[in-house]
């Protein structure tokens, strides 16, 4: 029967906080007692190796160096000890979640990635709590209202994300998008719910490609990665130009300028944001665009990918364009920026 829960000297920090909440309220199967047990700083007068051996304890945040098999359940600590990194990218909550099975669970994915963030990184304005919990308590706040502040306010998290999931969802899918070596994905949406592409950013999409029964497009990549567009969006006009059988003829610097091109305006650059936008609901007048979805999806890729066209790679990835007249390269005209890179140091 678990009757404390213990954690390192004060301050204890969020990913803490969260575990302990995790395992309060989904953790009594597995612990019995857990729900009730008291929940406490290390003191100078413990033992951390006796509290290890203690079936009545959890500990947080401390132990991994007193763990085996037989108290693992209850220790729940993602510090490296003795070389072990098996934990390395974890931290209490995330620990904690996993023992529990909730880990995947759609309503906490979200909040424990930001307690992650939060707990490896500087504090993350997602989930502004890490600086707050720590405050209160330097301010003399007992450990017991702080988790009760914590519990509020990651209630109120929890609330917006069941209203996610109760969102009446327009059919989506997911295309596999390589940025950086790290595998992300374009959610292509098509409908018109304007809370669906807040809810595909919310599971992780990395660009978000909607088609609204006018057949306009809005392609809205997430913030935090910080994706240059400006392929992109000259790729988009070129083929916009060419499928309404026009030729953009200005130079390629501003094919990719922002805002919309004066002779040219299916396509908006909103640079502040990011944003690439084909009409929709705030310009009803532009011309929903001709060309496919596919191909727009196709176009994402290709731009953000990085890479060179498939048969001449080779000689692309040593610094040489094989492009001439008499035998352009099919991506030519696409005036990449590598390509440019390439072409620009080789004259």
């Amino acid at each position: 029967m678990i009757t404390e829960i213990v954690t390192h000297g004060s301050p204890a920090h969020l990913d803490e906080l969260v575990a302990v909440l995790l395992l309060q309220q989904h953790g009594e199967e597995k612990l019995p007692g857990v729900n009730t047990a008291q929940f406490r700083c290390l003191t100078a007068q413990d033992n951390v190796e006796e509290l290890a051996q203690r079936e009545d304890t959890v500990l947080l945040g401390l132990g991994a160096a007193f763990r085996d098999e037989g108290n693992k359940h209850r220790i729940v600590d993602e510090h490296v000890v003795t070389g072990d990194q098996t934990q390395k990218n974890e931290c209490a909550a995330t620990l904690a979640a996993k023992f529990l099975g909730l880990d995947q669970e759609f309503r906490w994915r979200k909040i424990l990635r930001a307690v992650l963030h939060t707990d490896k990184n500087p504090p993350n304005l997602a989930l502004d709590l890490s600086v707050t919990v720590m405050e209160f308590q330097l301010q003399g706040w007992g450990l017991h209202a702080v988790l009760q502040y914590t519990e509020m306010t990651l209630n109120a998290h929890l609330k917006k994300a069941d209203q996610f999931a109760a969102t009446s969802l327009l059919p989506m899918r997911q295309v596999e998008l390589q940025l950086n070596g790290k595998q992300q994905w374009i959610t292509v949406i098509e409908g018109d719910d304007p809370k669906a592409p807040a809810f595909a950013r919310f599971l992780g999409a990395a660009v978000v490609v909607v088609k609204n029964p006018s057949g306009h497009i809005q392609i809205l990549p997430t913030s935090h990665l910080r994706l240059d567009m400006r392929d992109v969006v000259r790729v988009l006009r070129s083929r916009e130009e060419w499928a309404r059988g026009n030729k953009l003829d200005i130079p390629w610097k501003q094919i990719e300028q922002e805002g919309a091109l004066k002779d040219y305006p299916t396509w908006f650059f909103h640079k502040e944001t990011n944003n690439i936008l084909n009409g929709g609901r705030s310009r009803p007048d532009i011309p929903a665009t001709k060309i496919p979805l596919d191909t727009i999806v196709e176009t994402v890729k290709m731009c953000l990918e990085g890479g060179f066209e498939p048969s001449r790679q080779e000689r692309c990835r040593e610094g040489i364009c094989t492009s001439t007249l008499k035998n352009q390269c099919r991506w030519y005209n696409f005036a990449l920026l590598r390509c440019r890179a390439i072409q620009v140091k080789m004259h």
